[in-house]
Protein backbone atom coordinates (compact mmCIF):
# COMPACT_ATOMS: atom_id res chain seq x y z
CA UNK A 1 0.00 0.00 0.00
CA UNK A 2 1.50 3.71 -0.90
CA UNK A 3 0.58 6.82 1.12
CA UNK A 4 -0.46 10.13 -1.01
CA UNK A 5 -2.00 12.86 -0.03
CA UNK A 6 -4.57 13.66 -2.96
CA UNK A 7 -5.99 16.88 -0.57
CA UNK A 8 -5.42 18.75 2.31
CA UNK A 9 -8.19 20.43 3.91
CA UNK A 10 -8.74 22.95 7.45
CA UNK A 11 -11.95 21.26 8.41
CA UNK A 12 -13.20 17.37 9.06
CA UNK A 13 -16.44 17.97 6.83
CA UNK A 14 -14.69 19.60 3.73
CA UNK A 15 -12.62 16.53 4.07
CA UNK A 16 -14.91 14.04 4.62
CA UNK A 17 -17.16 15.09 1.21
CA UNK A 18 -14.08 14.92 -0.58
CA UNK A 19 -13.70 11.60 0.37
CA UNK A 20 -17.04 10.12 -0.54
CA UNK A 21 -16.35 11.81 -3.87
CA UNK A 22 -13.69 9.77 -4.43
CA UNK A 23 -15.63 6.55 -3.16
CA UNK A 24 -18.06 7.47 -5.50
CA UNK A 25 -15.76 7.94 -8.62
CA UNK A 26 -13.03 4.89 -8.01
CA UNK A 27 -14.32 2.24 -5.89
CA UNK A 28 -11.93 -0.01 -6.36
CA UNK A 29 -9.28 2.06 -4.46
CA UNK A 30 -8.75 2.41 -0.70
CA UNK A 31 -9.10 5.97 1.33
CA UNK A 32 -8.60 7.41 4.75
CA UNK A 33 -8.44 10.54 6.31
CA UNK A 34 -5.41 11.70 7.94
CA UNK A 35 -4.42 14.86 10.15
CA UNK A 36 -1.31 16.62 10.18
CA UNK A 37 -1.20 17.84 14.07
CA UNK A 38 1.79 20.37 13.74
CA UNK A 39 1.10 23.13 16.44
CA UNK A 40 -0.45 26.12 15.13
CA UNK A 41 1.39 28.79 16.80
CA UNK A 42 5.26 28.67 15.41
CA UNK A 43 7.10 31.52 16.20
CA UNK A 44 10.76 31.49 15.34
CA UNK A 45 11.56 33.08 18.63
CA UNK A 46 9.93 30.09 20.68
CA UNK A 47 12.17 27.43 18.53
CA UNK A 48 15.68 27.07 19.94
CA UNK A 49 16.86 25.38 17.03
CA UNK A 50 16.03 28.27 14.93
CA UNK A 51 19.70 30.47 14.14
CA UNK A 52 19.33 33.81 15.38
Amino acid sequence: MHTRIVGRFRCRSDAEGHLQVLRRLIPTLSFEIMFDVTPKDTDSDDNPETPQ
